[in-house]
């Protein structure tokens, strides 16, 4: 949960019903932080490999901002 008195914005994240993952802008005064937080089950079907794929490139998307971002 975040501080109601810290303007952030949720990113909605269009992916995999399976895939827990969550991402918010924080605004710190003038600066913008994106902060990204991914859990994936240890075991995800027979599809593992197109799973992980599929996830690494929504998470590079997420990534490709002009401010600064932390994954975890």
């Amino acid at each position: 949960m975040i501080e109601k008195t810290i303007p952030y914005y949720e990113i909605h994240c269009d992916i995999n019903d399976s895939v827990e993952l969550v991402a918010v802008d924080i605004m710190f005064g003038s600066c913008k932080y994106r902060f990204v937080n991914v859990y994936r089950p240890p075991s995800h079907g027979v599809n593992k490999k197109l799973y992980v794929k599929e996830l690494l490139n929504y998470v590079k998307k997420l990534c490709s901002v002009k401010w600064p971002v932390t994954c975890w």
